[in-house]
């Protein structure tokens, strides 16, 4: 394998309002990744790597975190080649109190180390979801950060939990659809209309087949939740998913214990973080919104600490 420096610019640096990022409304050069030259080296594909280290990153700080220019150096240390790539970024001061304790070395570095692995098995699907992640992050609109959480809440769910199931009504019910009893059906709904169509029918048909072959969105992500070792999710933190992905509203009937609808768009960040990070096999010291205020462990879930997703 290949071993990766993450020199942080901004550590120990003497002038303080740099450091702080609130006062950065434009991206700012934070930090040098750096890896030592390997004979038959393909520039692409070390590219690819440093693009999935940035998207852990950005996940890490839940900030926009990208690499804008590659140099070659030579064992005298003079550049023999580079690259320079137009790449959108977003301000410094954009994002932030992301799961992992970013000011901690030692704790970003067990996180990267721990993760590699899994992303590197699946580099793809990986950058594909922490990308969306920071879509979300990033967004400081409500109505925004949980169009893309709701959207990885699906994609993570169905990752984990993956295409093989039990049949979730009965193993024989396929075998029962057959064209006799499909007859038996239209003819029962041509009852109700002379307008009836064998098309509806047939629609009907594969909808009840659905069913059996996979779980209700509720119960995919809390059986998701079950294997990753978190606690169950209340079904009102799932279930709101349609009425707004499909017609642009926020839910009213909030879950016991959520009064407003920022507390409850925290509660979803909080679990797809912490999905996110047990799918990614980590399962150390992180931060979740209103999941205590410190850096807690995540698996397994202390018995002391909140979980906003799990009020019923």
């Amino acid at each position: 394998g290949r071993t990766w420096f993450l020199r942080d610019l901004l550590d120990h640096h003497e002038d303080k309002d740099l450091r702080d990022f609130r006062n950065h409304w434009s991206p700012i050069s934070s930090g040098h990744l750096w890896t030592e030259q390997i004979e038959g080296d393909v520039g692409e594909r070390v590219d690819e790597q440093a693009q999935q280290i940035e998207n852990l990153l950005s996940f890490a700080a839940s900030r926009g975190i990208r690499w804008g220019h590659r140099a070659t150096i030579s064992s005298t240390g003079s550049v023999v080649g580079s690259r320079t790539i137009s790449v959108w970024c977003a301000g410094a001061r954009d994002g932030g109190n992301g799961p992992i304790e970013m000011s901690n070395p030692g704790a970003l570095r067990e996180f990267l180390e721990a993760v590699s692995l899994v992303v590197s098995a699946d580099t793809s699907w990986w950058n594909r979801t922490l990308e969306l992640h920071l879509q979300g992050a990033l967004s400081p609109i409500v109505d925004v950060k949980l169009v893309f959480y709701y959207v990885l809440l699906d994609r993570i769910s169905r990752k984990v939990v993956g295409s093989k199931l039990e049949p979730q009504i009965d193993a024989s019910l396929e075998s029962r659809l057959d064209v006799v009893w499909q007859a038996k059906l239209g003819g029962v709904l041509g009852e109700l209309s002379p307008h009836w169509s064998a098309e509806r029918t047939a629609s009907i048909v594969e909808m009840i087949k659905q069913w059996n072959a996979e779980p209700s969105f509720v119960k995919r992500v809390q059986l998701a939740a079950k294997r990753l070792d978190l606690p169950k999710p209340h079904g009102g933190i799932i279930r709101p998913r349609n009425l707004l992905l499909h017609d642009g509203e926020l839910p009213t009937d909030l879950p016991k214990g959520i009064s407003r609808v920022g507390d409850f768009a925290r509660a979803v960040e909080a679990l797809v973080s912490g999905m996110i990070l047990r799918s990614l096999g980590y399962s150390g010291d992180a931060y979740l919104p209103d999941a205590g205020r410190f850096y807690l462990p995540l698996c397994p879930w202390p018995s002391d600490r909140p979980c906003p997703w799990a009020s019923e």
